[in-house]
């Protein structure tokens, strides 16, 4: 008899009830990232797709960076937190463009803070590193000026205690970034949503179906099964992290777009938009489709950037 598999909510109430399902799901967690930031050619194929991105103007409907977004706000934070830092790179980004003077960087990935470490010291960095799971954090009271979470709040189960520790660990005029996946939980598409996927995708040529990261090219999106993703937390409550930002936080801007790009045009695909005239007016004809499913309200997005701060 071949067991049902398991509904989203079903694992996430296993991780939140079972010590001993959470501690084997926190260590694969660690190892995935961990490996994946270290991949020296996934992060290669990351920064060419990023300025394949960058040139096919991608983000063109969307604010402007954090730093921007700060000086035209004419708010100037000292000390900032980065949850889910990865390797370092957002950290040093931000020091280079002057959000903070100085930053600490919280990560799972043992071996990824391992590099953040390395690169902050042979660089001479003001930037301290810390391996801790985000669903045990303890920040303290009111040391940050800027929390930053960028694509990580869409892996952290226990999101009430987060947000918690982060209300705890601003200080008074402290700020909240968000930048993160807001869709589905663990991407179990409305009906909607995958049937624009797929009529998108059975329109398209293998060429531009493609990823640099995936070997096999998909002739169609589907649900993945939960609890089979790439990481044992990935969007493992993606669905709920718009609501109780909006409950919990004061709003000072919000941003949200995509509907259908992140899958139809995913990392690893966008470098084969740029191939020639054809392509690119492909590319031009699938973000104004994107754009009208947004705006019509036919689908809701699922990338959001939000800037916030404690409730008064």
């Amino acid at each position: 008899m071949v067991d049902k598999p398991r509904t989203a909510e079903e694992i996430v109430a296993d991780l939140r009830t079972s010590s001993a399902a959470y501690a084997d799901a926190a260590r694969k967690e660690g190892e995935v990232w961990g490996k994946m930031f270290s991949d020296r050619d996934f992060l290669a194929i990351r920064q060419d797709e990023q300025a394949a991105a960058a040139e096919l103007r991608l983000n063109r409907d969307k604010p402007p960076g954090l730093h921007r977004m700060l000086a035209l706000a004419g708010l100037k934070p000292r000390r900032g937190l980065s949850l889910g830092c990865g390797s370092g790179r957002a950290e040093r980004l931000f020091l280079k463009q002057g959000v903070c003077e100085r930053f600490t960087g919280v990560d799972v990935a043992e071996a990824a803070i391992e590099e953040a470490r390395q690169t902050a010291a042979a660089e001479n960095l003001p930037i301290e590193y810390l391996c801790q799971d985000l669903n045990a954090l303890d920040l303290g009271d009111e040391k940050f000026d800027l929390v930053v979470c960028q694509t990580i709040l869409h892996h952290v189960l226990d999101l009430e205690h987060v947000f918690d520790e982060i209300e705890r660990a601003l200080a008074p005029d402290g700020l909240f970034y968000v930048h993160d996946y807001i869709g589905e939980t663990q991407f179990q598409f409305t009906d909607e949503r995958l049937r624009w996927y797929n009529s998108v995708m059975q329109a398209l040529p293998e060429n531009l179906r493609a990823s640099r990261l995936c070997k096999v090219v998909p002739a169609e999106i589907r649900r993945p099964e939960p609890g089979k993703l790439v990481s044992p937390f990935e969007a493992i409550r993606s669905g709920e992290i718009r609501g109780m930002l909006l409950e919990r936080f004061e709003v000072l801007e919000k941003h949200e777009s995509t509907t259908i790009l992140d899958r139809v045009v995913p990392t690893g695909s966008r470098r084969g938009y740029l191939a020639d005239e054809n392509t690119r007016a492909v590319f031009e004809l699938l973000f104004l489709l994107d754009r009208a499913l947004l705006e019509g309200g036919l689908l809701a997005p699922v990338e959001g950037r939000y800037l916030l701060r404690r409730k008064r």
